[in-house]
């Protein structure tokens, strides 16, 4: 029988080497720059075909070797190495320390028709002054690049300054998401910025300086320079948010199709114009009545609520002329975040006579508070809404991150296991309701045998605490 020949030896194929440079630099414009940069050295082929990426990713944090040379180092990469035409995304986290080369590269992104700018800038502690540097000026070239899509300038250290004058020519016509900070004098071009982006449909201001004091409503006079007055009309804007908590400010809303709104604020009026009848998700931090009162009739139909704050005080903003609260007609998650001493306000939830109608729908419920410290006003707040929500299916207590505790632990390991147990003896409205608590210590008995388990660890704990400790513990 004749032998067979061997078999062929193949050669080892690099399937990557046959893609062309141009889709190896769409997949390199996928990762952070650094990373794209470092593929120059595999080989002569490769020594240049990150140059060719259509997006910039720099941040201050990939560079921790050169970091005393960021702001050089990613000037050369803009303005020298890169050949691409276009620039899709450029996106730069850095510590506030020159502002010496935005100027030219806001101006060469606008000309290669970039279409994301996200700029994150940092506070550097190391800096000992820099009250003495003057704001950067974004480039009036910026709000005429008809290609972006996303503008965001977050909530930075780097003090800019947008364009004062409200003739100013503004032409983005295809900018759906828009994230910027603003000083008073600049109230007039935000709105009409707003107004002038046909697609905008996101939309995240933030105030930037206090401009005066007091509070104001739209009842004030028109001629009352009390407040600044910023228009917000935007036919297909659907999410708004709002941080206004460093200046007094009006905001008047047309938005129609709006279907989440987020507002922080201490001295802000808002007005709708016309209620959004898509609105299904609001989020409200603040602890004024005042702030909450104006816009209750647009939270009538949300589905998810949100009150984030210090104080439960602001509830009092949800109530009508006869202290009754307000009807929410398809709430189905409420979301509450305070500080334990806000619950000694709970007497306005009327927890002697509760209203059922804050509750009617609510199906989730979750809880965020510093401490269990006060277990007896927390009881009560428990008992009001696990006794006025007959649709509810979950029920959670969280201890928020700046939750206090004692140096050896033990008594605040005894409040939390107390307030546990507490937990698990409330009555429901709903049978099916379940209760969850999210501590350091304890979570809610699952069964009897758990309970049991938890009661005898309690009655170890109270005997290792001092008397005055143990009586506290009890009284709570």
């Amino acid at each position: 029988m004749d032998q067979l020949p061997p078999p062929t030896k193949r050669l080892a194929v690099d399937r990557l080497s046959t893609v062309p440079d141009p889709i190896l630099a769409e997949i390199l414009s996928l990762v952070p720059t650094k990373t794209a940069v470092s593929t120059s050295v595999l080989s002569t082929r490769w020594r240049s075909v990150w140059t060719q990426i259509t997006s910039i990713h720099l941040d201050y944090n990939h560079f921790p070797q050169h970091s005393s040379d960021f702001y050089t180092i990613a000037n050369n990469l803009l303005l020298t190495q890169l050949t691409s035409p276009v620039l899709r995304t450029f996106y730069l986290h850095a510590p506030f320390r020159s502002r010496q080369h935005f100027e030219s590269w806001f101006r060469h992104l606008s000309a290669r028709n970039v279409e994301i700018i996200d700029i994150n800038v940092e506070d550097d502690s190391k800096l000992s002054d820099t009250t003495s540097v003057p704001p950067f000026t974004i480039p009036l070239c910026i709000f005429q690049t008809q290609s972006l899509v996303c503008l965001n300038f977050r909530p930075t250290r780097l003090d800019y300054v947008l364009p004062v004058d409200p003739h100013t020519v503004v032409n983005l016509p295809n900018l759906k998401r828009l994230g910027l900070s603003l000083i008073a004098s600049q109230c007039l071009f935000v709105s009409k910025l707003v107004s002038s982006c046909p697609l905008l449909d996101d939309f995240s201001l933030t105030a930037a300086q206090c401009s005066c004091h007091g509070h104001f409503t739209f009842d004030d006079d028109d001629d009352d320079d009390t407040g600044d007055l910023i228009d917000i009309s935007c036919g297909i804007l659907k999410r708004l948010e709002l941080n206004t908590s460093y200046m007094k400010v009006k905001v008047l809303i047309d938005t129609p199709k709006l279907e989440s709104f987020s507002l922080k604020g201490i001295d802000v009026a808002c007005c709708f114009v016309k209620k959004p009848i898509a609105l299904s998700e609001a989020t409200i931090i603040t602890n004024y009545p005042r702030v909450v009162a104006p816009i209750m009739p647009v939270l009538f139909d949300v589905r998810v609520l949100q009150i984030l704050g210090t104080s439960l005080h602001m509830f009092e903003g949800f109530k009508d002329d006869k202290g009754n609260l307000l009807v929410f007609h398809n709430l189905t998650e409420l979301n509450l975040e305070s500080s334990t001493e806000g619950v000694d306000e709970l007497i306005m939830f009327r927890l002697k006579s509760p209203s059922p109608c804050l509750l009617l729908k609510v199906k989730k419920i979750n809880l965020v508070f510093s401490s269990v410290e006060y277990g007896l006003n927390l009881m009560k707040l428990a008992h009001y809404l696990l006794g006025n929500a007959p649709a509810l299916e979950r029920l959670s207590f969280v201890l928020g991150p700046q939750a206090r505790q004692s140096e050896d632990g033990v008594k605040f390991r005894l409040d939390e296991m107390v307030f546990c147990m507490d937990l698990y003896s409330c009555s429901r409205e709903s049978s099916g309701c379940q209760i969850e608590f999210q501590g350091q210590y304890a979570k809610v008995p699952a069964n009897i045998a758990e309970f049991q388990d938890m009661e005898n660890q309690v009655v170890l704990l109270r005997e290792s605490l001092s008397p005055v400790d143990a009586d506290a513990v009890k009284a709570s």
